[in-house]
């Protein structure tokens, strides 16, 4: 019965080798490096209080004060938020927004990257400035990057340009449902003018 010997490889060979695949393992471990550092920069500025002051701060045209919370959490508060607009939006203005029970999902369904539930979400004031008037043209689809379900949703006043005050909005909504295919509004109530 022939004995098979056991091939040896040449040590030239291994060195070979590894000189070939160390800077593969370099460049494994330097993008691991970058990927926990991005998410750990990621995680500070929507789980942190301090992480998300300095991100609301930076966005363009973007103005907020009195932030309590953070983005990432089930509880999060703005004093007052400004956003400047341009189109039909000039600017939009919420005082006292709070949001409560909030839970992330990311990639809710294929149309959405990012979705939230709310088991509350409240403004005490939001005032909406309309941008120069034009004929708007229709949207090619309503699909959103985003999906959001607010179990309840309150505005104490809301101010469209120089229309008297919707006052005591309540709703439940859905915006981006089924898969994203649609928004939905629920048991709406508000007074206007007067009309309840």
């Amino acid at each position: 019965m022939p004995t098979s010997t056991p091939t040896t490889v040449p040590a030239g060979a291994l060195r070979a080798a590894r000189r070939l695949l160390a800077p593969v393992l370099w460049m494994l471990l330097l993008l691991a490096v970058v990927v926990a550092t991005v998410s750990a920069g990621v995680a500070w500025l929507a789980r942190s209080e301090a992480g998300t002051q300095w991100l609301l701060a930076r966005l363009p045209g973007v103005q907020v004060s009195g932030v309590q919370g953070a983005l990432w959490s089930p509880q999060f508060s703005i004093e007052r938020l400004h956003v400047q607009g341009s189109g039909a939006l000039r600017a939009i203005t919420l005082e006292g927004v709070q949001a409560e029970g909030l839970v992330w999902h990311w990639r809710p369904h294929a149309k959405a990257w990012i979705g939230v539930d709310a088991a509350l979400l409240r403004a005490r004031r939001v005032q909406w400035q309309s941008g120069p008037r034009t004929q708007p043209a229709a949207p090619r689809s309503l699909d959103l990057a985003l999906s959001a379900r607010l179990a309840a949703l309150e505005v104490d006043e809301l101010v469209i340009d120089s229309l008297p005050a919707f006052r005591q909005i309540r709703a439940r909504a859905a915006i981006g449902a089924q898969g994203g295919s649609t928004h939905e509004i629920e048991q709406l109530s508000f007074a206007w003018d007067r009309m309840q």
